[in-house]
Protein backbone atom coordinates (compact mmCIF):
# COMPACT_ATOMS: atom_id res chain seq x y z
CA UNK A 1 0.00 0.00 0.00
CA UNK A 2 1.36 3.37 -0.90
CA UNK A 3 0.85 6.81 1.24
CA UNK A 4 -0.22 9.27 -1.51
CA UNK A 5 1.17 12.77 -0.68
CA UNK A 6 -0.89 15.45 0.69
CA UNK A 7 -2.73 17.52 -1.69
CA UNK A 8 -1.27 21.36 -1.57
CA UNK A 9 -3.83 23.66 -0.11
CA UNK A 10 -5.49 25.75 -2.50
CA UNK A 11 -7.96 29.39 -1.60
CA UNK A 12 -11.15 29.33 -3.27
CA UNK A 13 -14.03 31.63 -3.60
CA UNK A 14 -17.55 30.09 -3.34
CA UNK A 15 -21.08 31.69 -3.95
CA UNK A 16 -24.30 31.08 -2.32
CA UNK A 17 -26.87 32.61 -4.37
CA UNK A 18 -29.74 32.02 -2.18
CA UNK A 19 -28.31 34.01 1.09
CA UNK A 20 -29.23 37.15 1.98
CA UNK A 21 -26.11 38.35 3.64
CA UNK A 22 -23.68 35.39 3.90
CA UNK A 23 -23.26 35.28 -0.11
CA UNK A 24 -19.16 34.43 -0.27
CA UNK A 25 -16.94 32.25 1.72
CA UNK A 26 -13.62 32.29 0.87
CA UNK A 27 -11.34 29.71 2.34
CA UNK A 28 -8.78 26.88 1.69
CA UNK A 29 -9.10 23.16 1.05
CA UNK A 30 -6.79 20.38 0.04
CA UNK A 31 -9.76 19.84 -2.69
CA UNK A 32 -12.09 22.55 -3.34
CA UNK A 33 -14.73 20.43 -4.63
CA UNK A 34 -15.34 18.05 -2.08
CA UNK A 35 -15.51 21.14 0.13
CA UNK A 36 -18.09 22.39 -2.32
CA UNK A 37 -20.14 18.79 -2.27
CA UNK A 38 -20.00 19.55 1.73
CA UNK A 39 -21.49 23.00 1.51
CA UNK A 40 -24.38 22.02 -1.33
CA UNK A 41 -25.93 19.69 2.35
CA UNK A 42 -27.17 23.33 3.44
CA UNK A 43 -26.89 25.80 0.31
CA UNK A 44 -27.55 23.79 -2.56
CA UNK A 45 -27.28 26.25 -4.95
CA UNK A 46 -23.89 27.47 -3.66
CA UNK A 47 -21.30 27.36 -6.76
CA UNK A 48 -17.64 27.11 -6.19
CA UNK A 49 -15.96 30.61 -8.46
CA UNK A 50 -12.33 30.46 -8.48
CA UNK A 51 -9.11 28.98 -6.67
CA UNK A 52 -5.93 30.92 -6.15
CA UNK A 53 -2.71 29.28 -4.41
CA UNK A 54 -1.46 30.38 -1.61
CA UNK A 55 -2.84 28.08 1.25
CA UNK A 56 -3.39 29.64 4.95
CA UNK A 57 -0.86 33.28 4.24
CA UNK A 58 -2.99 34.23 1.17
CA UNK A 59 -6.53 33.12 3.03
CA UNK A 60 -5.51 35.33 5.83
CA UNK A 61 -4.44 38.16 3.57
CA UNK A 62 -7.66 37.88 2.02
CA UNK A 63 -9.93 38.01 5.01
CA UNK A 64 -7.96 41.22 5.92
CA UNK A 65 -8.61 43.07 2.87
CA UNK A 66 -12.42 42.44 3.25
CA UNK A 67 -12.96 42.95 6.26
CA UNK A 68 -15.31 45.83 6.33
CA UNK A 69 -17.31 43.29 4.25
CA UNK A 70 -16.94 40.21 6.53
CA UNK A 71 -20.16 38.58 7.81
CA UNK A 72 -18.82 35.41 9.96
CA UNK A 73 -15.99 33.17 9.80
CA UNK A 74 -15.38 32.98 6.24
CA UNK A 75 -18.31 34.48 4.98
CA UNK A 76 -18.44 37.72 3.40
CA UNK A 77 -21.45 39.78 1.71
CA UNK A 78 -19.38 41.07 -1.42
CA UNK A 79 -23.09 41.41 -3.58
CA UNK A 80 -21.32 45.46 -3.70
CA UNK A 81 -17.66 44.44 -4.45
CA UNK A 82 -15.70 43.79 -7.80
CA UNK A 83 -15.07 40.22 -6.93
CA UNK A 84 -12.79 39.72 -9.98
CA UNK A 85 -10.35 42.80 -8.59
CA UNK A 86 -9.47 39.47 -6.26
CA UNK A 87 -7.53 37.27 -8.79
CA UNK A 88 -9.32 34.08 -8.63
CA UNK A 89 -9.10 31.61 -11.73
CA UNK A 90 -11.57 29.56 -12.55
CA UNK A 91 -11.48 25.58 -11.79
CA UNK A 92 -10.67 24.34 -15.60
CA UNK A 93 -7.78 27.70 -15.35
CA UNK A 94 -6.62 26.84 -12.38
CA UNK A 95 -5.95 23.07 -13.01
CA UNK A 96 -4.43 23.64 -16.92
CA UNK A 97 -1.76 25.72 -15.41
CA UNK A 98 -0.83 23.51 -12.45
CA UNK A 99 -0.07 20.05 -14.17
CA UNK A 100 1.22 18.67 -10.78
CA UNK A 101 -1.81 18.99 -9.20
CA UNK A 102 -4.77 16.56 -9.69
CA UNK A 103 -8.27 17.51 -9.80
CA UNK A 104 -10.41 15.95 -7.72
CA UNK A 105 -8.28 13.81 -6.40
CA UNK A 106 -9.91 14.01 -2.86
CA UNK A 107 -12.67 13.26 -3.85
CA UNK A 108 -13.19 9.08 -2.93
CA UNK A 109 -16.23 7.61 -4.94
CA UNK A 110 -17.82 6.14 -2.34
CA UNK A 111 -17.58 9.46 0.10
CA UNK A 112 -19.44 10.95 -2.35
CA UNK A 113 -22.41 8.55 -2.85
CA UNK A 114 -22.24 8.46 1.08
CA UNK A 115 -22.88 12.38 0.80
CA UNK A 116 -25.86 11.85 -1.28
CA UNK A 117 -27.33 9.29 0.93
CA UNK A 118 -26.76 12.07 3.77
CA UNK A 119 -28.26 14.90 1.63
CA UNK A 120 -31.47 13.06 0.88
CA UNK A 121 -31.70 12.12 4.53
CA UNK A 122 -30.97 15.48 5.80
CA UNK A 123 -33.73 17.00 3.10
CA UNK A 124 -36.18 13.88 4.84
CA UNK A 125 -35.64 15.27 7.95
CA UNK A 126 -35.72 19.20 7.25
CA UNK A 127 -39.21 18.25 6.06
CA UNK A 128 -40.61 16.48 8.71
CA UNK A 129 -39.39 18.78 11.37
CA UNK A 130 -41.04 21.69 8.99
CA UNK A 131 -44.49 19.44 9.82
CA UNK A 132 -43.30 19.30 13.62
CA UNK A 133 -42.93 23.06 13.81
CA UNK A 134 -46.42 23.50 11.75
CA UNK A 135 -47.72 21.60 14.48
CA UNK A 136 -46.31 23.06 17.31
CA UNK A 137 -47.67 26.63 16.28
CA UNK A 138 -50.91 25.33 16.11
CA UNK A 139 -50.54 23.66 19.42
CA UNK A 140 -49.08 27.17 21.03
CA UNK A 141 -52.29 29.04 19.67
CA UNK A 142 -54.52 27.26 20.59
CA UNK A 143 -52.41 27.31 24.28
CA UNK A 144 -52.56 30.66 24.31
CA UNK A 145 -56.35 31.20 23.42
CA UNK A 146 -56.73 29.02 26.57
CA UNK A 147 -58.17 32.28 29.44
CA UNK A 148 -56.76 29.58 31.96
CA UNK A 149 -53.34 29.55 30.68
CA UNK A 150 -53.35 33.16 30.03
CA UNK A 151 -54.45 33.95 33.69
CA UNK A 152 -51.79 31.66 34.88
CA UNK A 153 -48.60 33.74 33.02
CA UNK A 154 -50.61 36.55 34.05
CA UNK A 155 -50.24 35.81 37.51
CA UNK A 156 -46.77 34.60 37.18
CA UNK A 157 -45.63 37.95 35.47
CA UNK A 158 -47.20 39.92 37.96
CA UNK A 159 -45.40 37.62 40.88
CA UNK A 160 -42.18 38.47 38.92
CA UNK A 161 -42.88 42.47 38.45
CA UNK A 162 -43.23 42.58 42.31
CA UNK A 163 -39.40 41.18 43.10
CA UNK A 164 -37.12 44.18 42.45
CA UNK A 165 -34.07 41.57 41.93
CA UNK A 166 -36.08 40.45 39.02
CA UNK A 167 -37.13 43.60 37.43
CA UNK A 168 -33.59 45.06 37.71
CA UNK A 169 -31.91 41.86 35.95
CA UNK A 170 -34.46 41.64 33.67
CA UNK A 171 -34.00 45.62 32.69
CA UNK A 172 -30.10 44.97 32.19
CA UNK A 173 -30.64 42.08 29.95
CA UNK A 174 -32.65 44.01 28.04
CA UNK A 175 -29.99 46.80 27.46
CA UNK A 176 -27.22 44.54 27.25
CA UNK A 177 -29.57 42.88 23.99
CA UNK A 178 -30.20 46.27 22.82
CA UNK A 179 -27.10 47.65 22.68
CA UNK A 180 -25.55 44.42 20.99
CA UNK A 181 -28.20 44.53 18.40
CA UNK A 182 -29.14 48.71 18.01
CA UNK A 183 -26.87 49.33 14.38
CA UNK A 184 -28.60 46.28 12.90
CA UNK A 185 -32.18 47.24 14.14
CA UNK A 186 -31.66 50.76 12.69
CA UNK A 187 -30.66 49.66 9.21
CA UNK A 188 -33.51 47.19 9.15
CA UNK A 189 -35.83 49.18 10.09
CA UNK A 190 -34.79 52.31 8.08
CA UNK A 191 -35.47 49.96 4.55
CA UNK A 192 -38.67 51.26 2.67
CA UNK A 193 -40.36 48.24 2.98
CA UNK A 194 -39.80 47.17 6.43
CA UNK A 195 -41.49 50.96 7.15
CA UNK A 196 -44.38 50.49 4.73
CA UNK A 197 -45.02 47.01 7.19
CA UNK A 198 -44.88 48.63 10.25
CA UNK A 199 -47.31 51.51 9.04
CA UNK A 200 -49.46 48.86 7.68
CA UNK A 201 -49.56 46.75 11.11
CA UNK A 202 -49.70 49.96 13.49
CA UNK A 203 -52.90 50.57 11.21
CA UNK A 204 -54.46 47.55 11.52
CA UNK A 205 -53.59 47.13 15.26
CA UNK A 206 -55.52 50.94 16.08
CA UNK A 207 -58.56 49.71 13.96
CA UNK A 208 -58.87 46.17 15.64
CA UNK A 209 -62.42 46.80 18.67
CA UNK A 210 -60.96 44.31 20.42
CA UNK A 211 -57.65 45.97 21.27
CA UNK A 212 -59.13 49.29 21.70
CA UNK A 213 -61.67 47.74 24.29
CA UNK A 214 -58.81 46.29 26.14
CA UNK A 215 -56.59 49.68 25.90
CA UNK A 216 -59.79 51.89 27.21
CA UNK A 217 -59.88 49.15 30.20
CA UNK A 218 -56.34 49.59 31.30
CA UNK A 219 -56.48 53.33 30.91
CA UNK A 220 -59.43 53.35 32.83
CA UNK A 221 -57.28 51.03 35.80
CA UNK A 222 -54.80 53.14 35.67
CA UNK A 223 -56.91 56.12 36.86
CA UNK A 224 -58.32 54.40 39.16
CA UNK A 225 -55.23 53.34 40.84
CA UNK A 226 -53.52 56.76 40.48
CA UNK A 227 -56.42 58.28 42.29
CA UNK A 228 -56.52 55.94 44.86
CA UNK A 229 -52.60 56.66 45.37
CA UNK A 230 -52.98 59.97 45.26
CA UNK A 231 -55.83 59.73 48.32
CA UNK A 232 -53.85 57.85 50.24
CA UNK A 233 -50.66 59.72 50.01
CA UNK A 234 -53.02 63.19 50.49
CA UNK A 235 -54.30 61.73 53.56
CA UNK A 236 -50.98 60.46 55.12
CA UNK A 237 -49.64 64.13 54.71
CA UNK A 238 -52.87 65.41 56.46
CA UNK A 239 -52.39 63.06 59.17
CA UNK A 240 -48.67 63.81 59.58
CA UNK A 241 -49.30 67.43 59.57
CA UNK A 242 -52.28 67.18 62.07
CA UNK A 243 -54.69 68.89 60.03
CA UNK A 244 -58.02 67.41 59.88
CA UNK A 245 -59.62 66.69 56.30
Amino acid sequence: MTNRLPLPKVVYLMHNPDAVQCTHKIGIANDAEKRLVDLRVYAPHATLMGLREGGHAEERRLHALLHSYAVGGEWFDLRDYDVASLGFESIDEFYAKRTHLVRGAGIDNQKMKSRETNLRKYHEHRKHQDGHGERKHQYDVARNADPGVRAQRAQQYAAHRSDPAWVAQKRFQDRQYYEANKDRWKEYSSRPEVKERIRSYELKRASDPVRKAKRAAQAKERRERNQAIARVASAYAYAMAGVEQ
